[in-house]
């Protein structure tokens, strides 16, 4: 049984709100079009990001959302032109910068694409570098995050952001029946632990044998 077409609608626009956001928040800039009343939302994503992304477009392809890759060497993609992207740039950024954040456009699978789509693992922590947001939106978004996740261990210093307690995000996707893909992308921000390498094993199994 298909699902009304408004519910279908709204649930496109959420897609498409949460993709732009996080990645908004991600290692991304705004590039303007010459004359200046388009935008495009530029980002970098490393090599073995591709394939979350590939991923989430393919399980999710109401989303408006149109990506095309710009630079391959580089890894550099864009967000192309829509209303939606231009509504959200009109209420977080100056028109270069995030500046302000929008309580309204967040949520876990924002935070959740975020993290996998720009973490990268140290130790046991998650690094995210963003240089396009000002210090206090930063900070906000920092008091936010808690809210919304299970964890509330977020700081963010040097134009990066830093999460860390990844097993109780990692365990938050999986009570929350989060999409497998992203369960297994976030498995792989985890510390190699024994005790964690089997909880990553366990819930492999089943997401595999679901």
């Amino acid at each position: 049984m298909s699902l009304p077409k408004e519910v279908n609608t709204l649930k496109c626009i959420k897609q498409t709100q949460d993709l732009i956001v996080s990645i908004l928040i991600g290692n991304s800039w705004i590039v303007k079009s010459r004359g200046g009343n388009q935008s495009e939302l530029h980002f970098k994503l490393k090599d073995n990001k591709h394939f979350f992304l590939k991923k989430y477009l393919d399980s999710n392809q109401n989303t408006s959302v149109v990506i095309r890759e710009v630079n391959i060497i580089d890894n550099i993609f864009a967000v192309e032109h829509s209303t939606v992207l231009e509504r959200i740039l009109r209420d977080w950024t100056n028109g270069n910068n995030v500046i302000a954040i929008n309580p309204n456009n967040l949520s876990p699978a924002v935070f959740m694409l975020w993290i996998c789509l720009f973490g990268e693992r140290f130790k046991s922590e998650a690094f995210l570098e963003n240089t396009s947001m000002s210090f206090n939106a930063a900070k906000t978004l920092c008091e936010y995050y808690p809210k919304y996740m299970e964890s509330a261990y977020i700081v963010f210093a040097n134009s990066t952001f830093t999460i860390g307690a990844l097993d109780e995000v990692f365990l938050y996707s999986i009570r929350n029946n989060r999409p497998s893909y992203e369960t297994l992308e976030l498995g792989t921000l985890l510390p190699h632990d024994g005790k964690l390498n089997e909880l990553k094993r366990v819930a492999e199994g089943e997401i595999l044998n679901a």
